[in-house]
């Protein structure tokens, strides 16, 4: 499992770093066209890595893990992360999906992989459409 997660974060580090890619999935034809303190690279790892700490700490933590003494504040990480569109994630999570599955060496429940299992509790509304749709 860790030879793959290894495997799944260099070709994403690759992957993010094509200029096809960004080109794809940049909002606008001026998005990350000149080089900045955020650049599509950057900006995507620093979305990947976000943690639950307040958006500046984890602005700042990121900096200081690739050893930058640049500052960003709040203001430009939320404008450059307005030019990403969201199709760069979900390449992402299906180049993921594809990798973690091409061996075959996984085993399965019932026909079924079981990635992880959480002990949370959701309440849905009681409501005509949510029955109808859990109903079947």
């Amino acid at each position: 499992m860790l030879k793959k997660t290894a495997g799944f974060s260099a070709v994403l580090r690759n992957k993010k770093r094509e200029v096809l890619f960004q080109t794809k999935h940049k909002i606008g034809v001026n998005s990350f066209t000149r080089a900045r303190k955020l650049g599509f690279d950057k900006i995507m790892t620093m979305m990947i890595k976000k943690s639950n700490k307040s958006l500046q700490n984890s602005i700042n933590d990121t900096q200081l893990t690739l050893g930058e003494d640049v500052t960003i504040t709040n203001s430009a990480y939320t404008q450059a992360r307005a030019k990403l569109n969201y199709t760069a994630f979900k390449e992402f999570a299906e180049i993921a999906r594809d990798m973690f599955y091409e061996d075959g060496e996984y085993e399965t429940y019932k026909g079924f992989r079981i990635l992880a299992i959480d002990g949370s509790v959701t309440t849905l509304p009681n409501t005509a459409d949510v029955k109808k749709s859990l109903i079947q």
